[in-house]
């Protein structure tokens, strides 16, 4: 499947609404955006949902069979890897970057095992994260998901996917139930097993899409305004991340909304929603929104205190208006800096997957006689 520029652009629609959270965009003194951009924290749903629909695409294209099913983990493994683990090798090789967060290095090197192996979201269960690392844990849940997924889906036959989706969602909703009250809120966001609504979502969606099955648009489009509205109430009511409804039952229905803009999309290509996500700056943000995700965080860290210090001494002018320049100044960074290191790192590695890597693997798959089965590299 070629790249889908509605998609790709609602990719980078996603890491825009996450950099209005990080960047303090709308945190302001009596500011009523702030509750609003608060909230943007559902885009790492929009994220999941996306990885569900271009995960259960190419699963559908692997063989039901043991090699088949290590073909697509190695395949995940080297396209999320190399941005990664450059990350995480700079923060190690390099502390004097971030040395007033001291913190965050020994946190790192006292829990390295679980940073190697994508598990950084069972790290910061048992302890608070440091500064500039704390979204590491959506790459522990992604990781998990390929794992032990991509080996569910691989081998039951993709007229049951729905059926198995919708089973994984309520038994993640009960979890949560369950887990509420017992283990701290930050846990329940950022567990593998009770963040798992998102991908269940956008396999859904492409199983869908994949088997033909119709679906009236205009009760689509009503369920996605239905749940919108609940964002906005939820919203307006205070709740947030951490609150009861939120926890144990918004972590399905964000995703759902998220699911049915995709269904739009995908179902209605000539749409003005589809044409307007099809923009080439929210498509630029699709293609670079790996990179830029990563380093984001780490950006903040390493130029925060310098930037506020900079801006707030040199301005005479409000603290809205400093504030905003400061939120801006970050956002210009961190976008230099992952388009940079997109172009070094994620750019030339991903080459090399697509060419050499690929080559190299296919003369395996020959030699294994799975070629001539039908997988193919994505």
């Amino acid at each position: 499947m070629g790249r889908n520029m509605s998609l790709n652009g609602l990719r980078g629609l996603a890491l825009l609404l996450i950099y209005t959270v990080h960047f303090n965009f709308g945190g302001w003194p009596e500011n009523q955006i702030e509750k609003y951009t608060n909230f943007n924290w559902i885009a790492v749903d929009l994220f999941f949902v996306l990885s569900g629909y271009f995960i259960s695409n190419l699963i559908s294209k692997h063989n039901k069979d043991v090699n088949g099913y290590l073909y697509f983990t190695i395949n995940r493994f080297l396209r999320v890897a190399p941005v990664y683990y450059v990350s995480l090798i700079a923060l190690l090789a390099f502390p004097f970057l971030y040395s007033s967060h001291p913190e965050t290095y020994v946190y790192i090197i006292n829990n390295i095992e679980s940073f190697i192996l994508f598990s950084a979201n069972m790290a910061f269960h048992f302890n608070t994260e440091p500064m500039g690392i704390g979204h590491y844990w959506t790459l522990g849940v992604e990781f998990h998901f390929y794992i032990f997924f991509g080996a569910l889906f691989l081998f039951i036959n993709q007229k049951n996917h729905i059926a198995i989706c919708l089973s994984v969602i309520f038994i993640s909703i009960l979890l949560r139930l369950y887990l509420w009250g017992e283990i701290e809120n930050y846990s329940i966001y950022r567990l593998t097993f009770t963040r798992l609504d998102g991908f269940m979502c956008g396999f859904i969606v492409h199983a869908a899409v994949s088997q033909k099955i119709k679906v009236d648009i205009k009760h689509v489009y009503a369920l996605s305004l239905g749940l919108f509205g609940l964002l906005i109430y939820c919203i307006n009511d205070n709740q947030n991340v951490h609150t009861w409804f939120v926890q144990c039952f918004g972590y399905a229905l964000f995703p759902m909304m998220w699911a049915t803009v995709v269904w739009i999309v995908v179902h209605n290509e000539n749409g003005i929603l589809a044409k307007t996500l099809r923009n080439r700056i929210l498509n630029w943000f699709g293609t670079n929104s790996y990179s830029m995700y990563i380093w984001h965080l780490i950006i903040i860290m390493i130029f925060k205190d310098d930037i506020k210090n900079i801006i707030f001494s040199s301005f005479e002018t409000s603290f809205v208006m400093n504030n905003f320049i400061y939120s801006l100044s970050m956002f210009a960074i961190s976008v230099a800096v992952g388009l940079i290191l997109y172009k070094l790192i994620e750019e030339p590695f991903e080459r090399l997957r697509q060419g050499k890597i690929k080559s190299y693997l296919n003369k395996k798959l020959i030699n294994n006689n799975l070629t001539n089965k039908g997988i193919i590299v994505k």
